[in-house]
């Protein structure tokens, strides 16, 4: 066998590919990088982005109880415009919520607290958003609205807040009965050994017994 023949052939073979699949060899190749390196850049983006945003949510905690008030709330306004996609979004808007309502500033807490249901990116703010809520809405007497906001089909491990807020709702409008099977629930849906479970005791207590209720 005459092996230069051979080999020839196999480099004519070998250009004969390279000219059929090179370019989509190299397309290949350029697209596999672009996605190894746009993984890393937003996994690296993400990460300087969450330990921003838990820094400036630190800082708005501590601008707050050093009494900064009006740095917090510029702090907690960032927080909610720049990291919504972070969980401090939500949180800031929960706590901004609270600075509002400690002011007297009913309309900007409910504002917040309605942002937060909306963005947050935690389901457990957004839980804790519609219970708050639902709070405010019943101090104003809008208790068909925060009725609503308590009779969710995902309560997320809420179950025992939705129900004391129905409880509640019930026993202001004279709903003895309703009120006391949801206290009751509140009550069961606690955590094993917590001690607010005296509270929600007291709350069925006032209530005196129902008929037929033991």
């Amino acid at each position: 066998m005459d092996y230069h023949i051979s080999e020839d052939e196999d480099v004519q073979k070998l250009k004969e590919w390279w000219r059929r699949n090179g370019s989509a060899l190299i397309g290949g190749v350029a697209i596999g990088l672009a996605v190894v390196f746009g993984v890393n850049w937003w996994r690296d983006h993400r990460l300087g982005e969450l330990e921003t945003a838990s820094g400036l949510y630190e800082k708005m905690m501590i601008d707050y109880s050093e009494e900064r008030r009006e740095t917090a709330v510029i702090e907690g306004a960032r927080l909610m415009r720049d990291y919504e996609s972070t969980p401090y979004g939500g949180k800031a808007a929960l706590f901004m919520a609270r600075i509002s309502f400690e002011s007297g500033d009913l309309k900007s807490a409910e504002s917040q607290l309605r942002w937060a249901i909306d963005n947050a990116d935690e389901e457990s703010t957004r839980h804790a958003a519609r219970v708050r809520l639902a709070r405010l809405l019943e101090s104003q007497g809008r208790r068909e609205e925060a009725l609503a906001l308590a009779q969710v089909p995902d309560k997320g491990g809420f179950e025992s807040a939705y129900a004391e807020v129905r409880g509640d709702l019930s026993a202001a409008e004279g709903r003895i009965d309703e009120a006391r099977e949801a206290y009751r629930e509140s009550l069961e849906a606690l955590p094993e050994g917590s001690s607010y479970g005296n509270v929600l005791q007291m709350k069925i207590d006032d209530l005196g017994e129902g008929e037929g209720n033991p």
